[in-house]
């Protein structure tokens, strides 16, 4: 019976560090012990099944096996079922991945495996996404089942996030001054994060493991320089332009203010928020447009949350008035 090199409960595929390498290489070499000992098809076959139904023993969190043979057919995936007995290509096209063709990724991986280097890095884009840096780790495995002439090489690939991890958390107590532990999906663990209005710097520390960067968190307090009519995005420290309906009126701006009532504002990037003109009116906040008074109320001046009804004696048929009219003779 195989027996897998124990995981790291607390860790995630997310971020590069010493315990995801770890998981990496235990569930790689894992994989690889189950290829090379394979002695039919049946148990070759037995064993793209597992991993694709995700068994535990092939699978942990957000590690995901992909299993392809040498002519480039995804033979088990633990994440995406749909991508198996696919070619790359065909794969490729069905994400919409345009960042490189099969040739070139094939080459990555295989030869990662093929020199021993295991590790191999890429750019991982399906349709209308952002761009992820990705570092995979490949092992090539060997299907020769004893006293037949069948040799086929088959290759073990994990991916991961290629991004340093911040340390790893369980309560905000775990975490370094303005910062918080945010728990990840489904999991009784997270990672430290700058709070709002603090950039986060991490350092990283020497493990001796290559492919592997556990971090230093520390969190320090942001300069801001976005000008009028902007404000400081607290999570990216980017200036971005103020909201039609909103407005900041000074430099150094950390959140846009809402129009006031009795005010408005139309475009974006704006400093100030403008008055509504006489004869119209804007009772909320945050507003975009100014609305005309109606018939029976006027506004003699402008900037007004709400328009004045007319007086006894006087009238008003139009909506957008500045003044209400004096009832004819005769009239009231």
């Amino acid at each position: 019976t195989m027996k897998r090199w124990p995981l790291v409960e607390q860790c995630t595929a997310q971020y590069l560090s010493t315990c995801s390498e770890a998981n990496t290489m235990s569930l790689i070499g894992h994989a690889s012990s189950a290829i090379n000992n394979a002695q039919s098809a049946a148990e070759l076959q037995e064993f793209y099944r597992r991993v694709t139904d995700r068994e535990p023993e092939f699978t942990f969190g957000d590690f995901h096996l992909m299993v392809v043979d040498s002519d480039g057919v995804v033979r088990a995936h633990g994440d995406r079922p749909e991508w198996v007995n696919k070619s790359i290509t065909e794969v490729f096209q069905s994400v919409g991945y345009a960042v490189m063709p099969e040739s070139m990724f094939r080459a990555l991986y295989e030869g990662a495996a093929d020199r021993e280097e295991f590790f191999f890095q890429y750019n991982w884009q399906e349709a209308g996404q952002e761009p992820t840096p990705m570092l995979g780790t490949s092992r090539v495995a060997e299907y020769a089942p004893l006293g037949e002439d069948v040799a086929q090489r088959i290759y073990v690939i994990l991916p991961r996030r290629d991004m340093p991890a911040p340390p790893v958390c369980t309560t905000v107590t775990d975490c370094p001054e303005n910062s918080a532990c945010v728990l990840m999906e489904d999991r009784t663990f997270g990672h430290c994060h700058c709070n709002a209005r603090f950039a986060e710097a991490l350092d990283p520390i020497d493990t001796g493991c290559e492919g592997s960067t556990d971090q230093v968190l520390t969190c320090v307090a942001m300069v801001n320089s976005c000008p009028a009519g902007t404000m400081m995005d607290g999570a990216t420290g980017e200036c971005v332009a103020c909201s039609p309906g909103t407005a900041s009126p000074a430099p150094g701006a950390f959140e846009c203010t809402p129009c006031e009532a009795g005010r408005y504002q139309n475009t974006s990037g704006a400093s100030a928020c403008a008055p509504v003109m006489p004869g119209f009116f804007q009772a909320g906040s945050g507003q975009v447009d100014q609305t005309p008074c109606p018939e029976g109320t006027a506004a003699a001046v402008g900037g007004l949350a709400e328009c004045e009804a007319c007086e006894p004696g006087m009238h008003q048929t139009m909506p957008g008035q500045t003044a209400c009219v004096t009832c004819e003779p005769g009239s009231f």
